[in-house]
């Protein structure tokens, strides 16, 4: 029996379709605008699936092409990128929950600074509420819920927005708008290019991160 929760299942179920769909196998146009439920929501898993893999490093794109693409064990793969079994199956995990929180319409805390997962989480949304519109719309509690969300992330999405365009910015506000851009910068890395203490540094994400919290 299957032990993993559901959103983790769904989340793994998301990749192999992404790969597969994308990389394994030759589609035709007819088939990929095929407007069927499950063609709808394949594609939106895949909307999904390539936000997350869009901020990954080159060592776990091929980690995640390796696993679910070309189905090679955490043997194969740790002796290919030189990281220990563990170190690969934590990598799993991560991207898993992930996908799994997009997938259910939520962002984690690490994701409130990146543009791409919440633009397309915004437009996956979107596509949501003018597709059961128009093929289902008894759907009425389901269509509400995907509106009061889509309201909330477009708010956060527009909070990103204000720091990568806006002119003359603080100090403050350009570690921001750094972070925004390298999702995965780390502070000793923001402290080089900015010259500010890591406390400062620190003070200014935190303040963000609640902002963005409080918008939902």
């Amino acid at each position: 029996m299957n032990k993993q929760p559901l959103r983790i299942r769904n989340a793994q179920s998301a990749l192999f379709h992404f790969f597969h769909y994308h990389y394994c196998t030759n589609r035709t146009i007819k088939e990929i605008n095929d407007e069927t439920v499950q063609s709808f929501l394949d594609e939106m898993n895949d909307l999904v699936v390539g936000a997350v893999i869009s901020e990954t490093t080159k060592e776990e794109k091929i980690f995640l092409h390796g696993r679910y693409c070309c189905n090679e064990s955490f043997i194969e793969l740790s002796l290919k990128l030189h990281i220990h079994p563990n170190g690969l199956q934590r990598w799993r995990d991560k991207f898993l929950n992930e996908i799994a929180a997009l997938l259910n319409f939520r962002v984690t805390d690490r994701d409130l600074y990146s543009r791409n997962k919440i633009e397309v989480l915004v437009y996956v949304l979107e596509r949501y509420i003018n597709f059961y519109e128009h093929y289902n719309r008894e759907a009425k509690e389901f269509l509400e819920e995907m509106k009061i969300k889509y309201k909330r992330y477009h708010k956060l999405l527009d909070n990103i927005y204000s720091f990568l365009y806006a002119e003359n910015l603080k100090s403050g506000d350009t570690i921001i708008k750094i972070k925004i851009l390298n999702p995965n910068i780390s502070f000793k890395e923001m402290r080089i290019i900015t010259g500010n203490s890591y406390s400062t540094i620190y003070h200014h994400i935190n303040s963000f991160k609640e902002k963005q919290l409080m918008l939902l």
